[in-house]
């Protein structure tokens, strides 16, 4: 059913493991599958259960590139300033202007 509707599965290994059995029951599915998304995603090796703690994590390139170019613009224009201006001030107009 989960694949039928494009979900893939992040966690691949053994969630569940006793005395008598070991099985993949805990999982996290996606549908996610965009060039600029990074999912990673694992499993905890903590013995306080016979459930292993499973973890995911999505990060889009695009949110990344975004902060990368606020800090370069921040920065250039840093650089450019006059002394006499605020750069915090300075900052806030390039915001602004620029709508990030």
């Amino acid at each position: 059913m989960f694949l039928a509707n494009s979900f893939l599965p992040c966690i691949s290994k053994l969630t569940r493991i006793t005395d008598y059995s070991q099985t993949l029951i805990d999982n996290i599915y996606t549908n996610n599958i965009q060039q600029d998304t990074v999912i990673k995603s694992g499993i905890l090796l903590e013995d306080s259960s016979d459930h292993l703690p499973i973890i995911c994590s999505v990060s889009t390139k695009r949110r990344h590139q975004e902060k990368l170019k606020m800090k370069t613009i921040e920065q250039k224009k840093c650089y450019t300033t006059s002394s006499k201006t605020d750069k915090r001030t300075q900052a806030l107009r390039l915001i602004k202007e620029h709508k990030l």
